[in-house]
Parts: C-alpha cells; sequence; structure tokens
C-alpha cells in the first residue's frame, strides 16, 4: 500500500478515474483527463470509456489530446467563445479537410502521421556537458512494523547533458522522472554518485540551485509576491533596483505579460502564470531550464507557443530539459530523448522522423489502441 501523497501526478489522476468508474455513473463529465497521464495509462483510460460507453454511460470528454479518442466519440462539438459552433458525426469530422484543423489549433487525430521537425537545437555555442555518474535517490519510507526502509527512485542513474540543447525526459508515470528533475536543479540531494561540469568541477545541490531553474507542472507553487513586478524582482539584490526594475520590464514585454506588471500572479490564467515563472527564470539567468509537463491542458496553438518559446531559450544558449507525455509538443522542440525506467536513464534516441515509430512505442509502454 502506497501513501498517496507520495505518488506522481499521473498516479493520483489514475486513482481518481478509477475511483469515477467504480461509482457506475449514468452521466460522466471528464475535463482533460489525459493531462498528467503517461500514454499507457491513456489508452487504460480508453478502454475504461469504452467499457463505460457499452454499459450505456454518456460520456461528455473536454479534451486537446485526440489521439486515443478516435474511435470512441459519436459526436464531435467544437466551442469558440462560450458557443458551440461545430456539431459533427464521428464520420464527418474523420473525412475533415487539414484546414480545418490548423484554422481551429486543433490537435492531431494521428500520431502516427505527424511530422518531427528535425531544425532543432542550431544555436549550440560548444561541446561542454553536464555530467552525472551512479546517481542513487530515495525518499525516506515507513514500513508496516515501523522500521525504516529504503526504496529507491533514482538507482545508478548516469546521464550526460550537453550545453545548449533541447532535451525530452519520457517514461511511465511513476519512473522518477520528477524526481531525476529535483535533483537536477539542486531541489533534493542525491545519496551517492557525482555530478560534474567542465574540468571535472564537481558540483553540489547548491552548484545546482544556482545555475538552473525548474518551471513546475503546477505554477501556483512557485508564486508568493502581491504583484507580477514583485514577483519578478523577487530573491534579487536591491543594489541595482533601477536597471533590474528596466529588465524585469522587458523580459515580460518579451513574453506579453507587461500588461499585467501590477496583476496579482494568482490574478493569471494558467498559461500566463507558467510564462511568468519562465520570465522568473529568465531573470536570474539560469543556464538550464527544466519543465515538467508544460503542455498539460494545451490546445494545439498555446502548445506551439510553448515550444516557440524554448526556441527562443535554445538561441541564447540555454539548455533545457523537459518532461512530457506530449509527443506533438516534443516532435516541435526537442533533438533528443532519455527514456526513463527502474530509477534510470535506460535509452538515449535522437528525436528524428526515422525513429518515430519507436519512440511512440518506448512512450506507449508497448500498449496499442485496436482502432
Amino acid at each position: 500500500k502506497e501513501n498517496l501523497f507520495e505518488l506522481s501526478s499521473g498516479q493520483k489522476q489514475k486513482i481518481a478515474i478509477a475511483s469515477i468508474y467504480a461509482m457506475n455513473p449514468k452521466v460522466l463529465i471528464l475535463d482533460e483527463p489525459s493531462a498528467n497521464l503517461d500514454m499507457k495509462a491513456t489508452f487504460d483510460l480508453f478502454f475504461i470509456l469504452e467499457k463505460l460507453k457499452k454499459k450505456g454511460t454518456t460520456v461528455i470528454l473536454i479534451e486537446h489530446r485526440l489521439y486515443y479518442v478516435k474511435s470512441l466519440f459519436d459526436r464531435f462539438l467544437l466551442m469558440k467563445d462560450g458557443e458551440i459552433t461545430k456539431d459533427l458525426s464521428r464520420e464527418e469530422v474523420i473525412y475533415l479537410e487539414r484546414t480545418f484543423w490548423d484554422e481551429n489549433g486543433l490537435r492531431t487525430l494521428e500520431l502516427e502521421e505527424y511530422r518531427i521537425s528535425e531544425k532543432k537545437d542550431p544555436y549550440q555555442l560548444n561541446d561542454e556537458s553536464i555530467i552525472g555518474k551512479g546517481l542513487k535517490f530515495c525518499y525516506p519510507n515507513v514500513a508496516k512494523d515501523g522500521k525504516k526502509k529504503k526504496q529507491y527512485i533514482l538507482n545508478h542513474l548516469d546521464f550526460n547533458m550537453e550545453y545548449g540543447k533541447a532535451i525530452g525526459l519520457i517514461g511511465l508515470n511513476g519512473t522518477g522522472k520528477t524526481t531525476f528533475a529535483r535533483v537536477l536543479s539542486g531541489l533534493e540531494k542525491i545519496e551517492e554518485g557525482k555530478i560534474w561540469a567542465r574540468k571535472d568541477k564537481s558540483l553540489n545541490h547548491k552548484d545546482l540551485m544556482d545555475m538552473s531553474y525548474f518551471v513546475f507542472q503546477d505554477s501556483d507553487y512557485q508564486l508568493f509576491s502581491e504583484s507580477v513586478l514583485d514577483e519578478m524582482l523577487l530573491g534579487i539584490s536591491s543594489k541595482d533596483k533601477k536597471e533590474n526594475t528596466q529588465k524585469a520590464k522587458s523580459i515580460l514585454s518579451v513574453l506579453g505579460l507587461d500588461k499585467y506588471i501590477d496583476k496579482h500572479p494568482f490574478a493569471l490564467s494558467r498559461g500566463e502564470k507558467q510564462r511568468l515563472t519562465i520570465a522568473c527564470g529568465m531573470m536570474k539567468q539560469a543556464k538550464i531550464f527544466i519543465y515538467d509537463e508544460p503542455t498539460s491542458g494545451c490546445d494545439k496553438d498555446s502548445m506551439l507557443s510553448v515550444a516557440k518559446l524554448i526556441e527562443e531559450q535554445l538561441k541564447i544558449g540555454t539548455t533545457v530539459l523537459v518532461i512530457s507525455h506530449d509527443f506533438e509538443f516534443l516532435a516541435n522542440t526537442v533533438s533528443k530523448l532519455w527514456v526513463m525506467g527502474d530509477g534510470k536513464i535506460e535509452t538515449v534516441l535522437d528525436m528524428s522522423e526515422s525513429n518515430k515509430f519507436l519512440i511512440l512505442d518506448k512512450m506507449r509502454g508497448g500498449r496499442e489502441l485496436d482502432r
């Protein structure tokens, strides 16, 4: 029996869906149920919804990621500005022209047909890397008999992160992706192993914290101030206040947040809060940006805007690590993929069109939909 609070967000999402299934509802409304799920768990969700549908349950699915629902839905409702602008049958949707999907900012129905962009990382400045060897990490755990036991989340993990590159980190829910990111950003101390940079300079958790910035899955946990501008200046030396204020305003302008400068951060939308946390990292001049599921709940246009933002970061030599289950986003963003399993990076793949089916297989955990 696992403590609920020790589970990953994707594992919690799976429990929430299973508990609803057990209630056997007549009408089920799901709002972005796949947002935190890996592809294997998303396919499990598909089979649950399929069973409910066969039992006569009405399922209303609010969703941006559409690849898993192609054979599930009977009606397709498109909403814009608070109104239903299209009410289509499944057959009508399948034969829609590509322009309809693009004009309405809709995600693809067929991941296999989605092309991987291979114009990434043209801005790498040098051949330097951050390297980790034999990393081990565990959270304290207490057995039923009251004795402490060690359950390693990271177990002999090795990595080589090249500066100036965008790397995707994939793996099933609960394989240690977020824990690894927390170690890399200095938020957790490793129990064993070593991390070092150029000329064999060893890096401790404080060094990592100084050089990196972790954009959490839920931005609310990173916002503390009374205004957007105060948030940007939090922790910044007051010695050059005028210069830092100007710099903060410039960064906010680049990210389209300058009009909210006096607003409380919690008054912003989810996407705006996320951009504010990114702006804070840029203010800190972090060399490494780590994103945890930055496109959960994003439509196509929002997803592409995050990809564009990362492209701009790469231009100035920033190193980016992205934890994601979103194939469409990764296809537009990263040049390499680290595949995690059993507490370590098991495979490193080029994010290329020739590897597409292998990548999809890794992301699905070998699971396929019978469509």
